[in-house]
């Protein structure tokens, strides 16, 4: 699906690709790849839809996490992919956004604080 015809069409088009991290989907870095063919023309807004823990069905993930009070499923690997995306964009000035559902750990509010913590840590010092 992220072939270079793919994100050319796209970027002739001038629609922005979203990464989506979910079972069926390439891993984070894979997306970037494709991401940063897409932006060989300049750098735009990072937009990233987190929808689903890999290996669950919507139901599953849902009857899983429920209340979606902690984290169940943590994947630093994830958090750390998108720390490293969002960091690289933010620096460039562009928006980020990261959007992240209950059923991608458990708790969509503490997987934002993961990330941020990721974020914190990789941010230069002054």
């Amino acid at each position: 699906m992220l072939t270079p015809r793919f994100i050319r069409v796209l970027r002739d088009a001038k629609v922005r690709y979203c990464v989506g991290i979910h079972a069926r989907m390439p891993d984070p870095r894979r997306q970037a790849k494709a991401l940063a063919l897409l932006d060989e023309g300049g750098l735009g807004p990072l937009i990233v839809r987190w929808s689903l823990h890999g290996g669950f069905k919507y139901e599953q993930a849902k009857a899983k996490y429920e209340p979606f009070d902690k984290l169940v499923d943590e994947d630093p690997d994830t958090h750390e992919a998108l720390a490293e995306l969002a960091l690289r964009y933010a620096l460039a000035g562009q928006p980020v956004v990261i959007a992240v559902n209950n059923k991608a750990e458990g708790s969509a509010p503490l997987t934002c604080f993961k990330i941020a913590q990721y974020l914190a840590a990789g941010m230069p010092q002054k």
